[in-house]
């Protein structure tokens, strides 16, 4: 899928289980990691530290660029911009991975009676060649953009008026997830083997792997 389809004929009702892609579905560190790296070594700068650059895993190309580089001239932020958004779309098409069992999660999730949304804070582009290059996109019927919003919990709530479903979780890795879930009134479930893994200790709702993820998702649909 391009975007959200929201017209009334497209609207399923039913459990929507909405994951976050980076960290949640998508193995990111290693392209994102590579991409910094080589910008700064094309560009001449020092290379960031690697659990500098994993901290802001998540945040949007742009948040990740200015945090690694601060550059203080625009057309050389942009510049080095369009480098590490050059070498990993070329990472994500060479060499894209999942977490462990999520392709197996997922598929069964679908069986299940699930409808499977994405949100991101990456562009559209950005969902669609992760996706595609991993050969999941087939699974979901929603794909929210917040490429463009202040917040993930702007994304969320469009996503929610627009669905057209009244039972709905995230899944994420993040306390931007959390947030996003909790500014929304959702339910949430923690991917603690994620990049944000280390500030979501307290959460209610936690899974080590793709497995808890689907009986905490089970356990929430038999109960809503």
């Amino acid at each position: 899928m391009t975007g959200h389809d929201t017209s009334s004929s497209s609207r399923q009702q039913g459990h929507l289980a909405v994951f976050d892609l980076d960290g949640t579905l998508y193995r990111t560190a290693p392209v994102v990691v590579a991409a910094i790296l080589g910008a700064a070594d094309e560009h001449g700068y020092p290379r960031p530290a690697e659990a500098d650059i994993l901290e802001f895993i998540g945040r949007g190309i742009g948040d990740l660029v200015r945090a690694m580089f601060p550059l203080p001239g625009s057309e050389e932020l942009e510049a080095t911009r369009l480098t590490v958004r050059r070498l990993e779309r070329a990472g994500i098409r060479s060499s894209a991975t999942l977490f462990d069992g999520i392709p197996e999660l997922l598929a069964g999730l679908v069986h299940d009676g699930f409808a499977l949304a994405v949100c991101s804070n990456g562009s559209h582009e950005y969902i669609n060649a992760v996706l595609e290059s991993t050969g999941i996109s087939d699974h979901f019927v929603l794909l929210e953009s917040g490429y463009h919003d202040s917040s993930k919990s702007v994304a969320m709530a469009r996503l929610r008026r627009e669905s057209g479903f009244g039972n709905i979780i995230l899944i994420g890795d993040t306390p931007q997830d959390r947030q996003a879930a909790a500014d929304n009134c959702l339910p949430f479930i923690a991917a603690m083997y994620g990049y944000g893994a280390a500030k979501l200790a307290d959460c209610e709702l936690s899974a080590d792997g793709a497995a808890d993820i689907g009986l905490l998702l089970r356990r929430w649909q038999a109960s809503s």
